[in-house]
């Protein structure tokens, strides 16, 4: 049938119709109308057989037929072979007989006697009725079809936060099928638990009232009806109709077990590989210090008696000596200060506290700042090595940032160890976050804070009045 039909011109229409007489009327009237009557039935068998065959646009059906077929289960048997809008023709306006009409996919029904106007209405209506369902079909195929080969889990849920739709992907995660949940409150089929603790319920009333969408946590996970505990991605957001009206919220769910192993994985191998680098960091600037550090020293300290003695006797060579000692006594300081550089925390150095302090007193005489650090030792400063080595460079790392990129005439460091933690806060009078962020939004602000993930510590980033930046990197001690 033409999607297009705005009046019943151009319909095939099969009409039903005991009485000849009425039967004759209505087709004289339709074929000036423009229809065209595809055939005639008296009885319901009749009517039956002349659908089947020929596959009218609607058929007109009488209710009461000649034969013991009447004319609601001749539809009865049209429709379980095909669909086709049925507008009966009764003389009878008893509830019973139409609500058996209403039960065999009346379109529509017109009383007798009746006028042709009231005929072609009838028509019309049960015409475009049965179009905007087969498209509204079509769509709701089309969706559901979308819908089921998408990888995604998808909940629908209406106003009050019933179970309407649920995709295969959704069934498998929460071990719920929709015939069991459909009508039913989300929480019956979906036991979320965010990071932060909230349940679905609750997530779905919060995006309902406020319209705006959720994501939920990284630690989110669903426990199935089974009892399974499978971890997720996703999150819920409203669905709009055309009039910007709410008339529901979508939850998206994507098993992130895999994810998040590959995750966890990733992340013991980059703390392992940044422990072997870190080792051998100290490593090589122990061997640094201490064997060829030692080494030019020990030089150093050979040509500058040589130095003496050829002064002394006013040897020829004396200047090459002393230019040979300067050398030596500059290599010397070099490997020293390469060596503080790649093992900076050593246990004969004062640990963490002592490696900061020397870093406070380097730049503050190298910047032209004022750089300051306060200790507040309330208990035993217990951090692991790589612990230690990490926290020292996020200190590193954001006081040469107040001073390269917020322009910082002043920086204060305090390390405050206390029994559970380490606290770090480094603040300064540079321009702030905003210059800090857009200034360096790179390398450096991402290394402190995966160095700060890798050890479990809290980093942030706030203003420090009246214009600064302060870092706080909060570390957790060793049980």
């Amino acid at each position: 049938m033409p999607s297009e039909h705005r009046s019943i011109a151009a319909l095939r229409v099969l009409v039903a119709e005991d009485d000849g007489m009425v039967a004759e009327a209505i087709c004289d009237r339709l074929t000036d109308a423009g229809v065209e009557v595809v055939a005639r039935a008296d009885t319901g068998e009749g009517a039956v057989e002349a659908a089947l065959a020929l596959r009218p646009d609607v058929i007109l059906m009488d209710v009461r037929l000649k034969g013991g077929m009447d004319g609601i289960r001749a539809s009865e048997l049209i429709n379980e072979k095909m669909r086709v809008p049925v507008v009966y023709l009764t003389g009878d306006s008893d509830q019973k007989t139409l609500q058996r009409a209403k039960g065999a996919s009346a379109y529509g029904y017109v009383l007798k006697p009746f006028h042709i106007r009231n005929l072609v209405g009838a028509i019309e209506v049960a015409v475009d009725r049965f179009e905007m369902e087969r498209r509204l079909e079509e769509s709701q195929l089309t969706y559901a079809t979308i819908l089921s080969s998408i990888a995604d889990g998808v909940i629908a849920v209406d106003t009050q936060g019933r179970v309407r739709f649920m995709n295969g992907v959704a069934e498998r995660l929460t071990g719920w099928f929709t015939r069991d949940v459909e009508g039913e409150r989300l929480g019956t089929a979906l036991n979320l638990v965010d990071s932060g603790g909230d349940q679905a319920v609750d997530l779905v009333a919060r995006v309902l009232n406020s319209r705006n969408p959720f994501t939920f946590g990284r630690d989110a996970f669903v426990i199935s009806r089974e009892g399974v505990r499978v971890p997720v991605d996703g999150g819920m957001s409203c669905v709009l109709d055309s009039l910007d009206r709410v008339v529901g919220a979508c939850v998206t769910l994507r098993d992130a077990t895999n994810a998040r192993n590959a995750e966890s994985e990733r992340r013991h191998l980059e703390a392992a590989l940044l422990d072997a680098v870190g080792r051998e960091q100290r490593r090589f600037g122990t061997d640094l210090h201490d064997g060829l550090g030692q080494e030019l020293t020990g030089l150093s300290l050979l040509l500058s008696a040589l130095a003496s003695t050829a002064r002394a006797s006013r040897a020829d060579h004396t200047m090459d000596l002393e230019q040979a000692c300067e050398v030596a006594q500059h290599a010397a300081q070099s490997c020293q200060t390469i060596a503080r550089g790649l093992s900076p925390i050593g246990p004969n150095e004062g640990g963490l506290i002592g490696a900061l302090r020397d870093l406070v007193t380097r730049l503050k005489g190298s910047s032209g700042a004022t750089v300051d650090i306060s200790v507040n030792e309330v208990s035993r400063l217990g951090l692991s090595p790589a612990a230690s080595d990490h926290l020292y460079r996020i200190a590193q790392e954001a006081i040469a940032n107040a001073l390269k990129h917020a322009h910082a005439n002043s920086v204060k460091v305090t390390l405050d160890v206390e029994p559970q933690h380490v606290r770090l806060e480094v603040c300064d009078d540079g321009g702030g976050v905003a210059e800090l962020l857009g200034n360096a939004p790179g390398l450096g602000l991402r290394t402190m804070r995966y160095r700060a993930s890798m050890i479990g510590a809290r980093f942030e980033i706030t203003p420090f009045r009246p214009s600064g930046t302060r870092v706080i990197c909060d570390c957790p001690q060793v049980a």
